[in-house]
């Protein structure tokens, strides 16, 4: 997945939403936010993901086996939960 968001990230976007965004919405359930919090921070976190033509998504060096970009994945959340939160004002 990570050479074809070089090739065609589009097609790439969209496995890769697929594949991860039920990883991704329970990861944050399970960090204690809500469903109204946790949502607002998926939708963030797709955002960041987007940026600058899959920017994050597109410099990765390292897949894990097969692969996998959940560990990844459950650090850049993470940090994006936090660089969110501490925002001058988070997304009301």
């Amino acid at each position: 997945m990570l050479e074809l968001f070089q090739q065609d990230p589009n097609l790439a976007w969209q496995i890769f939403c697929e594949k991860y965004s039920d990883f991704i919405y329970t990861f944050l359930r399970r960090s204690g936010y809500d469903y109204d919090e946790a949502m607002e921070r998926f939708v963030y976190v797709f955002e960041k993901l987007c940026e600058d033509d899959f920017r994050r998504l597109k410099t990765i060096k390292y897949a894990g086996n097969d692969g996998d970009l959940t560990p990844w994945l459950r650090q850049v959340v993470k940090n994006l939960c936090v660089n969110w939160a501490w925002s001058e004002d988070g997304r009301k």
